[in-house]
């Protein structure tokens, strides 16, 4: 199912607006410029603005008001989330110039918004905005689900990722899935007030040790605030936030066990992917693309075993990007002669990243990374579950334009096939070597 985008109650993102209806807002900003709101406060005042100005219909604002939060926070006066919300009321009353509005009904629909709307992310893993609406907002949460969301176009994806019975409850995640047991609970309970009962959380409680359900909890705890440190401390250089993000994985993986590694368990699989992230803010993808393989070879076949989960496709996409940034790199080296990158790990394995990346998208698609899938394999892939319908439309345009580029250099037929099956060996080798020496500690 798809929330219509115009229903949809809000999309806030922080480059930029990504709806009609920004102009409510821009009055108050011309004002501000060049300070900036924080994103909840511009939230809040473009529900409060959209409703005056009759931007959102009435029906959709009734839903929005009727959307639970936890009020209880607002009955201590310690409590910080509820402080926060204090503090946003007051600056969303102050400067969207709206004083006759009660601030205890202010708080009340930051307590909405953060209890009812989702994280948009951008294409490389960061934040980019929330997007809100109620619809989307009353599916419940399982650390098992039956669907995923996504975003696209102003509009909310929910996708079945299993067979769902009629009549059967649809659940979707509201968090990371991939943690442990005693971090999911946490962080549902931190954010969402409530002690998850799901199958998956009741049998992994009963089937654990407590003292080994707290330990590794506090390891992805403990491990998730660093990584949030480094990131805010090293905000202006992605290659800072790497090396120290890299030598945070390299402690880690020196004391787990090669299981953990080579299965990128979390926290490991977090810290990598803002390690790549990081690497992609300072433009050096042949680095990144090392990490996006990391994770589309060990990661997500470990976390999502089912071939067909959006997520492997969502980062198997992400991939490609990276694959087709990091080529351009090494075209540009290769035109202008530089002295050979002899540390970078596509160049000591003499990658191709277009040929990856065709191979990528052929399993994306067909199931089989040559393309030559069997007439059972692709009736499977007409299947799969994408996350929406631009990154299916995405996938098939790149990968007829990466067929017509090895065209060009005369990769087809044969050739390619044999290529295809060094290029599968070789970025193994890449992303073997590369764990290897993490776990090193080198």
């Amino acid at each position: 199912m798809a929330s219509p985008s115009d229903s949809a109650y809000f999309i806030l993102s922080q480059g930029g607006n990504w709806k009609a209806g920004h102009s409510v807002e821009c009055a108050i900003y011309s004002k501000l410029y060049p300070r900036i709101l924080p994103l909840p406060v511009r939230a809040i005042l473009r529900v409060i603005l959209s409703q005056d100005k009759d931007k959102v219909s009435p029906y959709i604002h009734e839903e929005f008001l009727d959307l639970s939060y936890p009020k209880e926070i607002y009955d201590d006066d310690e409590n910080e989330e509820a402080n926060d919300h204090f503090l946003m009321a007051e600056a969303v009353l102050k400067y969207g110039d709206i004083e006759y509005l009660d601030e205890d009904y202010v708080e009340q629909l930051f307590g909405k918004l953060s209890a009812n709307s989702f994280t948009l992310t951008s294409a490389f893993g960061k934040r980019r905005g929330v997007y809100l609406h109620p619809a989307a907002a009353r599916f419940n949460h399982s650390c098992n689900p039956n669907a995923s969301y996504s975003f696209d176009k102003g509009k909310c994806y929910i996708r079945a990722t299993k067979p769902i019975a009629k009549g059967e409850q649809i659940f979707i995640p509201y968090i990371d899935t991939t943690y442990s047991v005693g971090t999911r609970r946490h962080e549902l309970k931190e954010r969402y007030k409530f002690d998850c009962q799901c199958p998956r959380c009741l049998n992994e409680i009963a089937t654990t040790d407590p003292e080994e359900v707290k330990k590794r909890s506090e390891q992805e705890l403990t491990t998730n605030s660093q990584i949030d440190e480094v990131l805010v401390s090293n905000i202006a250089s992605g290659f800072d936030a790497a090396w120290k993000l890299s030598s945070m994985i390299r402690t880690l993986e020196e004391k787990a066990g090669w299981d953990v590694v080579n299965a990128q368990q979390q926290p490991l699989a977090a810290i990598r992917s803002e390690i790549m992230a990081s690497k992609a803010m300072d433009e050096l993808y042949k680095m990144s693309a090392v990490d996006a393989a990391i994770r589309h070879l060990r990661t997500d076949p470990a976390q999502y075993p089912d071939e067909n989960h959006p997520m492997r496709r969502e980062h198997a996409l992400e991939f490609v990007y990276h694959l087709l940034y990091a080529n351009e790199i090494m075209r540009q080296e290769a035109k202008y002669q530089g002295p050979e990158d002899t540390d970078a790990m596509f160049n000591i394995h003499k990658i191709s990243p277009h040929l990856y990346a065709w191979m990528v998208l052929n399993w994306m698609l067909y199931g089989d990374v040559n393309g030559k899938a069997s007439e059972t394999t692709r009736k499977k892939m007409e299947e799969a579950v994408w996350t929406n319908p631009t990154a299916k439309a995405d996938a098939e345009r790149i990968l007829k334009w990466l067929t017509e580029e090895l065209k060009e250099v005369g990769t087809t037929g044969a050739k390619r096939e044999r290529e295809v099956e060094a290029h599968a060996k070789k970025m193994e080798e890449v992303v073997q070597a590369t764990l290897t020496q993490e776990k090193r500690n080198m």
